[in-house]
């Protein structure tokens, strides 16, 4: 008995493979690292920790199969959210799957630390920590804050104007908020940034066989450098419902059958990282999963 309570899930041990790698790491050596650790014995190991690796919110899939840890590689992103005036009203950050993702990929794991606060440094503001969670009507974001609503109003923050989020270090929740005036926004700029998600997202749908929900499409555009540009594109769930042939519908976005394929995007990289071995502090893979009952 106390031998299976030792056991640890594959999405667990690939996970912490990756967190301790100097770098992405190839399907073999992950697939080598995870043998060794207390995982339960399966019919196909080699499966089993490719399906981990697909299905984890936390792995980034790099080129020539390799993978990486998501909160290094999200290190120095930048995403936008538009303000709506509900948002305003309350003084709450409902945010879409791509900011989400960026800001707090554990809300998508299976057992995520609800705890952990995202440090905002909000720009000539204060710092403002608060867990990124799920609250009314299904919203993911920051819930209503009376500190938040104030520094909304000492900005003069209107509905459509945009919070550009910088990730400052993915593992210890520090980001740098930016607004941006509607009227500042470069729009020439953002066209073009739209349309290299848009082509990117196409891509990626084309390899999903259902519907794919907006969330898992992002490790893959992380892995392409989308988000790396200074300079982010409109929230992704716009730029899905506006690209023609694309469809949303329920948060699961879809190509139109026989759309026309998306030229391949020159110019798009992963970013790079100091290969720095980085072994998980104690308590750290039970805070975030959950201890097992």
């Amino acid at each position: 008995m106390a031998q299976a309570e030792r056991r640890i899930s594959y999405a667990r041990a690939v996970c912490e493979t990756l967190r301790q790698g100097d770098g992405p790491l190839p399907f073999a050596d992950v697939l080598a690292a995870v043998a060794q650790m207390p995982v339960r014995p399966v019919r196909d190991t080699a499966r089993t920790v490719r399906n981990a690796l697909r299905n984890s919110p936390l792995v980034v899939p790099v080129d020539g199969d390799r993978y990486a840890w998501a909160l290094w590689f999200i290190k120095g992103a930048t995403v936008r959210h538009v303000l709506s005036q509900k948002e305003l009203d309350e003084g709450s950050l409902r945010l879409g799957p791509d900011a989400c993702f960026v800001l707090f990929p554990f809300l998508y794991a299976p057992r995520h630390a609800a705890s952990r606060p995202c440090h905002l440094y909000l720009e000539q503001g204060p710092l403002f920590s608060q867990p990124i969670l799920w609250f009314d009507e299904g919203a993911a974001g920051i819930a209503p804050s009376y500190a938040l609503a104030d520094w909304f109003s000492a900005k003069g923050c209107r509905p459509g104007d945009s919070l550009l989020f910088e990730v400052t270090d993915g593992e210890e929740g520090i980001y740098h908020v930016f607004l941006e005036p509607a009227e500042s926004r470069d729009e020439e700029r953002t066209a073009k940034r739209n349309a290299q998600v848009a082509q990117a997202v196409q891509q990626a749908l084309a390899r999903k066989r259902r519907p794919c929900p907006l969330f898992r499409l992002m490790p893959a555009l992380v892995a392409r450098g989308i988000y790396h540009d200074p300079y982010p594109p409109m929230p992704l769930e716009h730029i899905v419902r506006d690209t023609p042939a694309c469809v949303l519908e329920s948060g699961k976005a879809r190509l139109i059958p026989n759309a026309p394929a998306a030229d391949y995007l020159p110019g798009l990289s992963p970013p790079e990282r100091e290969p720095t071995r980085r072994a998980a502090p104690r308590g750290f893979w039970q805070r975030l999963f959950g201890r097992r009952r």
